[in-house]
């Protein structure tokens, strides 16, 4: 048993003097041909928020094909999701670092081919009262893509009543503000109203605050808490009999890897704000392989039982 804990202490410590470099793809996996937020607020000051995006799947080989994906959105309070296309087979509301919809797809969607997604949401927990100048404000951020180009993406926002806007163009009812996106890069679409205009409640105000971002260096005590639970795994493996343990946990893959570190968990200047990522083993939501190697249990088996026969 000595020998055993002994052998499992220097798997663990070889484990942490080890540098983790995550196999990634060479190139971009998707491209966002166009993304667009239609905003039409409610009597109460709540938002009714509608999403289109064509996904456009560039390589799926090296992540395999896309089967899912999560859209940031501003904040938890979101009620009413709805799928729109028939592409979305099942939408849900996912906490993860962040706020956002999960959308699983039809079917695996292969290199080549464009998705359209559509939703519609709920939004809460949206606008500050000014009581100096008797204003009501929205700061909207669209959830963002760390690892994705936007080709082009879209804000538009029902002008009734609007005193102020940043906005850089109109169509019909809606004030609009369009760009295209780097990776990691965001909009911000700032509105504002008289005071009166909204049913509005001081408790219903917008949350400041920002969601936690992980760094690139990572944090010591993390990896080594998730190294001593990758360790317990393999030994509980060989101990349940043998065979191959390959990386990856819960079935679906451990969410939160790549992107230096820090998955897809963003900074925000606003809570109107998330990050934005694909999914199915995409972008680094999901590393199907942890550690991006094997681990094979009847060798590691027999170096630990050697001693004991």
């Amino acid at each position: 048993m000595k020998k055993i804990l002994g052998f499992a202490a220097a798997v663990l410590l070889l484990a942490v003097l080890t540098p983790v470099s995550p196999a990634r793809a060479a190139g971009p996996l998707d491209e966002i041909k166009s993304y667009s937020i239609t905003v039409d607020p409610r009597s109460d000051g709540t938002l009714d928020l509608k999403y289109h995006i064509d996904w456009l799947v560039l390589d799926s080989t090296s992540e395999g094909p896309l089967t899912w994906v999560r859209i940031g959105i501003p904040n938890s309070h979101a009620d009413s999701l709805k799928a729109l296309s028939g592409t979305v087979k099942k939408i849900s509301y996912l906490s993860d670092s962040g706020s956002y919809v999960r959308l699983d797809l039809d079917r695996a969607y292969t290199a080549g081919e464009t998705v359209p997604l559509d939703f519609s949401i709920h939004q809460s927990y949206m606008y500050r009262l000014d009581s100096e100048d008797k204003t009501c404000s929205f700061t909207f951020v669209p959830g963002w893509f760390d690892d994705i180009r936007v080709d082009s993406l879209k804000i538009l926002w029902n002008k009734a009543n609007v005193a102020y806007s940043d906005a850089t163009g109109a169509e019909g009812d809606y004030l609009t503000w369009s760009t295209a996106l780097e990776p990691g890069k965001r909009l911000t679409a700032i509105v504002r109203y008289d005071g009166g205009v909204f049913a509005t409640s001081e408790s219903m105000q917008e949350q400041q605050g920002s969601i936690q971002v992980s760094t690139g260096s990572g944090d010591g005590a993390a990896v080594i808490s998730i190294v001593v639970i990758v360790v317990i795994v393999v030994i509980a493996a060989v101990a349940g009999g043998g065979g191959r343990y390959r990386g990856g946990f819960w079935g679906g893959g451990f969410h939160g890897g790549g992107h230096g570190g820090g998955g897809c968990a963003c900074a925000c200047a606003s809570c109107a704000c998330a990050c934005a990522c694909a999914g199915g083993g995409r972008a680094g939501c999901s590393a199907k392989n942890f550690y991006g190697a094997a681990v094979d249990t009847d060798k590691l088996k027999a170096r630990l039982t050697k001693k004991r026969i």
